[in-house]
């Protein structure tokens, strides 16, 4: 941290700029503290990192968990020009007395405080949304970016996702997903888009970089990249259900006996089941599974059905664990459902499901499982190329 108070009750702040004479005279006063926790702490200063604060070992305080790497202190301090240059006037460790928080970065904007925390170590998950709660409740603006090391692609518009770093999915103002990774060594955003969930660690997104000379704090987010064509999704969905039998922990045991015990095979599931919806991410089990559920308990074999049943269904398996929900740092409660509402309305939309009233539904084309893989195969490619663009626009508009 660069930021401490001294023993009078001074504000003492560092800097790359910080010279030799005032270190030294800094050493001399021997004291420093913790504007957030009030304890001790140790002034570090040496040829090759910033000069900074540190906690002592086996603090409880959050500052101690993220232990202050050069790439945190430069990340830190190149985003501070960053604004500084934008006119923003920001403050470097800001302190809110409030809430009782220190954020890495501090501005006003439009008489909106926000409040940047640049994360380079994982810290736990509680205490991260716990921060950022208080931040809303003391109506600050968070903005919660990543050190570009937790950045991991598995392949072409393909990621690995941890659900910490899920924590850092944010909604830019036309809607879209965004998670923001930031690079010191070459000042540049590195920003997923379009963020698509596969199983509950990997995802299809769409990368794009944005240098820090010339983008305004304002644009960060935009989303104007071109979606993920559907084609991407549709060979990764299949693959998925192709070799669930063999790709070791792709599903869970749980979910693969129950098909089996209703005689389906995972090879079989049809188009209809592993459908991309916008708020999929509030979901941390695959589209597959999910949707496969909601097949089993109330479209297999019911001749009409209301949301509501179908709502109950999805929280009776989320009670019984065979569906999990993924905490974010914008939730809002019943998101889970929401995915569900917009699951039940693609199928509306492409004239599978349709209403026979204000409040039931029934199935217009039925869902079927084919066993021949070859006539499948032909059956989904007749499916995507007639509604596949349809689905990705509904997944991101």
């Amino acid at each position: 941290m660069l930021m401490a108070i001294s023993k009078e009750g001074k504000v003492i702040q560092l800097d790359r700029k910080t010279s030799e004479l005032r270190l030294n005279q800094l050493k001399l006063e021997a004291q420093f503290f913790c504007p957030e926790c009030e304890e001790a702490l140790i002034l570090k200063a040496g040829s090759k990192r910033i000069p900074h604060f540190s906690h002592k070992r086996k603090s409880d305080c959050f500052e101690s968990y993220e232990r202050e790497t050069k790439k945190h202190l430069d990340g830190k301090q190149l985003l501070y020009e960053w604004l500084t240059n934008q006119g923003l006037r920001p403050d470097m460790e800001s302190y809110y007395h409030e809430i009782r928080q220190r954020a890495d970065l501090g501005y006003t904007l439009h008489n909106i405080k926000n409040a940047i925390e640049y994360q380079c170590s994982i810290i736990p998950e509680e205490l991260l949304l716990k921060r950022n709660q208080c931040y809303i409740q003391a109506g600050i603006r968070p903005l919660w970016i990543l050190s570009d090391d937790h950045y991991h692609r598995k392949g072409s518009q393909k990621l690995s996702l941890s659900s910490f770093q899920y924590l850092f999915l944010q909604i830019n103002a036309s809607g879209q997903t965004v998670i923001p990774f930031f690079s010191p060594q070459t000042n540049t955003f590195l920003l997923i888009h379009h963020l698509m969930p596969l199983t509950p660690k990997s995802a299809l997104g769409k990368l794009s970089f944005r240098s820090l000379s010339n983008i305004p704090i304002h644009q960060m987010l935009r989303g104007s990249i071109e979606p993920i064509h559907f084609s991407r999704w549709q060979t990764e969905i299949r693959r998925m259900k192709t070799y669930a039998n063999i790709q070791f922990g792709l599903f869970p045991r749980t979910f693969l006996d129950e098909l089996y015990q209703s005689s389906i095979y995972p090879a079989s599931l049809p188009p209809e089941i592993g459908i991309p919806v916008k708020n999929a991410y509030y979901i941390a089990t695959s589209p597959i599974q999910w949707q496969t559920y909601l097949y089993l308990d109330v479209f297999r074999f019911r001749k009409t059905f209301s949301l509501h049943e179908i709502y109950n269904s999805f929280k009776k398996r989320c009670l019984n664990k065979h569906i999990k929900l993924r905490a974010l740092s914008f939730g809002i409660e019943g998101g889970g459902l929401v995915a569900v509402r917009e699951y039940v309305e693609v199928l509306r939309k492409l004239r599978i499901l349709s209403t026979s009233n204000h409040f039931d539904y029934y199935l217009e084309k039925p869902i079927q499982m084919e066993d021949n893989l070859q006539h499948l195969l032909e059956i989904e490619k007749n499916f995507y190329q007639q509604y596949g663009e349809k689905i990705m626009r509904n997944a991101i508009k």
